[in-house]
């Protein structure tokens, strides 16, 4: 997965397939043919886009948008946590003012440090699928455990929605950004 544009040059030269992934941020379709011919063979949608101006980019090569997971909401050098309390008292979540918890994944990356903040809430859309004027859906599992991966597989592929407790959300698919 090319999650940036280095590894959008790198990894067709080395004899691997690309795809490119949510960090390249492609928005219009003038980016996503770009990314194509650096040889590109799908393409992963900024999920910051409304669902009509998602469905409407063309391009030669399949695309695909990120339909199920906690959203990335800030990718950090430095652990906000390790600084605070170090690695050993990590929650891996901060807290808000209001109590909300927003997960925090950490890990090495080129060896440095790679963290990103999560949305609180789960991005979920087995009954909104029908919008989507896309090639593939990527659902992205983080803390999830193997039935409930089971069970969202299952919402999925029968684009019915599960009755829980827990807190979903659409995104900004449905209100965009501005």
């Amino acid at each position: 997965m090319a999650t940036n544009s280095r590894y959008v040059y790198m990894l067709p030269r080395l004899g691997f397939e690309a795809i490119g992934g949510f960090g390249l941020n492609i928005t219009n379709s003038l980016s996503a043919d770009e990314y194509a011919l650096d040889g590109l063979s799908a393409l992963t949608l900024s999920f910051e886009l409304k669902v009509a101006q998602l469905s409407g980019i063309r391009t030669a090569v399949p695309k695909g948008a990120i339909l199920y997971g906690r959203l990335p909401l800030m990718i950090m050098a430095n652990c906000p946590i390790k600084a605070e309390t170090g690695c050993k008292a990590c929650s891996h979540s901060l807290t808000d003012r209001t109590g909300t918890v927003f997960p925090v994944k950490c890990r090495m990356k080129d060896g440095e440090d790679y963290n990103e903040l999560l949305n609180s809430k789960t991005l979920y859309l087995p009954d909104k699928l029908g919008y989507f004027d896309i090639d593939f859906g990527i659902l992205m599992f983080t803390d999830e455990s193997a039935e409930e991966i089971k069970a969202i597989l299952e919402d999925y592929k029968t684009q019915t929605p599960r009755k829980s407790g827990k807190e979903w959300t659409n995104g900004l698919y449905f209100r965009g950004v501005l």
